[in-house]
């Protein structure tokens, strides 16, 4: 198997440049949450030509290919999200972030580091493993979902439970710098509203200000964050303000209804119960309603999902068989030290490890401090190591027999 993954490495070596104009391509379509439908034909498209067993498109737009093992005795998924955050001002960003511009070793754009960088490895990966006829042991299935920057986990859960078989691994894209992730902060979205009485803006006394009763909460909830939890591994629980709106809000009236979004990463030990009683200490004395949000999902395909925001933290043991393994195959592969990170985002991996207990690992091209930054960007020698990675998960033969 060493010599065939040799072949296979100096293969991706030799055909780097198509690697980088897939990452173009993919960089080139727009696919904001909900409107995944152009890149999802693009990915399709290249998976179909590139000989997968079988390709197809759920209900919500995943695409989904399929590479049979040899053995067919465990199966491994290759998870990366096809949206991207919108680009904000073109101005704050050195080349047209639609563009894929080429410079400095680097192929530029949104969604270069989060994370069309690895989705481009991973077709390319799957085009090599394809195109040379080496055989994986495990069933390789790659699933590349949608709507991940709204709501984590809503792709990959619906794949995994009404369209594959139960994984033995799930091995996220998402930007490692080529280290190997094993964990990461859950997350939840609150919303607190206060309510009060409008009246005219001239005659304030006559009514109640929804956004004063708000303003003590605010405060307290900045001193809340200084005291929460850290954990070792995952760092320090947080809770941010990231939102605040008044209602009805326009012309000389006196608000009777101000919420707030408050943004609560989540460390292993807390729980919902906890988090919630926490900001209901300080908003009830104020006459403040406490909630984790709940909205409504429409697909680019139609499919409508009621879903509700709150993400588990998740972390494999360090130390665990598997992720040994992983860091194993990936050092003799790559001939470099791989360290083992939390990421600081949220990402898939809520569902597949926080929920479904799935064993889940994470390795990919980029940084994620680029991620939803003007100026995204991922290099291009991350994406060549990034692709040899794949291939060496795609074709390793520990998995099913470790623990994680």
């Amino acid at each position: 198997m060493d010599g065939e993954l040799n072949r296979t490495f100096y293969k991706v070596e030799k055909e780097q440049d198509s690697l980088v104009e897939i990452c173009k391509g993919l960089i080139r379509i727009p696919s904001f949450p909900g409107r995944e439908g152009d890149i999802a034909e693009f990915i399709s498209r290249k998976l179909k030509q590139f000989g997968l067993d079988k390709v197809w498109v759920d209900k919500l737009g995943d695409v989904i290919g399929l590479i049979r093992g040899r053995k067919e005795a465990s199966n491994i998924v290759f998870d990366g999200h096809m949206d991207v955050v919108p680009p904000g001002d073109r101005a704050n960003w050195r080349f047209d972030p639609l563009g894929a511009e080429v410079s400095g070793g680097a192929v530029w754009g949104r969604g270069a580091s989060d994370m069309k960088g690895s989705i481009a490895s991973m077709l390319k990966a799957a085009e090599i493993l394809t195109g040379t006829g080496m055989k994986p042991r495990s069933n390789i299935y790659l699933v590349f979902v949608v709507q991940e920057e709204t709501q984590e986990g809503i792709g990959i859960q619906n794949a995994i439970e009404e369209e594959i078989p139960k994984p033995d691994l799930v091995i996220l894209g998402e930007a490692t710098r080529l280290n190997l992730a094993i964990g990461h902060k859950g997350r939840a979205e609150i919303e607190v509203k206060t309510r009060g009485k409008t009246s005219h803006g001239s005659m304030p006394e006559l009514g109640e200000n929804a956004v004063y009763k708000m303003t003590p909460i605010v405060s307290q909830i900045e001193k809340l964050n200084e005291r929460l939890a850290r954990h070792p591994f995952l760092g320090k629980s947080t809770i941010a303000l990231t939102k605040i709106c008044c209602e009805p809000g326009e012309g000389p009236i006196i608000p009777d209804i101000c919420r707030i979004t408050l943004d609560r990463r989540i460390i292993l030990g807390e729980s919902e119960q906890a988090i919630l009683s926490e900001i209901r200490e300080v908003a009830k004395p104020h006459g403040a309603e406490t909630a984790i949000i709940e909205e409504d999902l429409t697909s680019y395909t139609g499919e409508k999902k009621r879903v509700r925001k709150y993400f588990q933290p998740w972390l494999l043991r360090p130390d665990s068989p598997l992720v040994e393994a992983a860091r194993l195959t990936l050092e003799s592969s790559l001939k470099k030290t791989i360290q083992k990170i939390a990421w600081t985002f949220s990402t898939d991996g809520a569902y597949t490890a926080g929920e479904a207990s799935i064993p889940t690992i994470g390795f990919g091209a980029g940084d994620e401090r680029l991620a939803h930054t003007p100026n995204d960007h991922v290099e291009i020698r991350e994406l060549i190591e990034a692709c040899k990675g794949y291939v060496a998960l795609m074709t390793t033969e520990w998995v099913g027999h470790t623990k994680s």
